[in-house]
């Protein structure tokens, strides 16, 4: 697990490098790298979370929401968990919340995977949404977040951006611009329903 963490933090750095080629070269040996990793340890298609993943995830976050004053607050907690715990690593993979966990990596699918799984431990109702971001920018991007619903009220929760809550239009301002394309997603990738359906417990 330590090198999967160590080529993550080598692909983050070398992003602030002013080469883009040495950029290239270093990101396409990470990320190789780490999806090699994955393959052999991982098993093919483990997308579901099984019981005994659902137990291992239920006492980690016991203790991160013990002594939170509200629901809100824990909610908070779990995010700032995965925003500080998993490093972001772009893979094609879909991994289990437990992989995720497992490697201490994972790009925005995989980290809204984990944490949409953290809020059903405590009964938080919250889905993996699959949008499109910085659509006022030059280079729009697919992106993945979660929406959370908590006393009749949505906010959206992105912990590859922060471990805060944020309201619809302050998140529309911090990624200047989104639309939710999720039924979109579906339609086009079988897969995505799958995936998108297992975490709905």
């Amino acid at each position: 697990m330590r090198i999967l963490k160590l080529l993550a933090e080598l692909n983050k750095r070398c992003a602030r490098h002013r080469s883009v080629l040495w950029k290239d070269i270093i990101a396409r040996i990470g990320e190789r790298g780490s999806l090699l990793l994955i393959d052999l340890i991982t098993r093919p298609g483990m997308q579901h979370v099984s019981k005994n993943d659902e137990r291992l995830i239920k006492k980690l976050v016991l203790p991160l929401v013990k002594d939170a004053p509200d629901e809100l607050a824990a909610i908070n907690r779990l995010c700032v968990f995965v925003n500080r715990e998993i490093i972001y690593f772009c893979s094609d993979r879909w991994m289990s919340p437990c992989e995720v966990l497992r490697f201490g990596i994972g790009d925005c699918k995989n980290q809204a995977t984990l944490l949409e799984s953290l809020l059903a431990c405590i009964g938080v109702k919250s889905n993996i949404i699959v949008g499109v971001v910085n659509r006022n920018c030059p280079m729009p991007r697919i992106h993945a977040w979660v929406r959370v619903s908590s006393h009749g009220r949505d906010y959206i929760a992105d912990p590859t951006v922060s471990g805060s809550l944020f309201t619809k239009q302050e998140y529309k301002q911090r990624m200047s611009g989104f639309v939710d394309v999720t039924p979109e997603y579906k339609k086009r990738t079988k897969d995505s329903i799958d995936v998108l359906a297992s975490a709905k417990h």
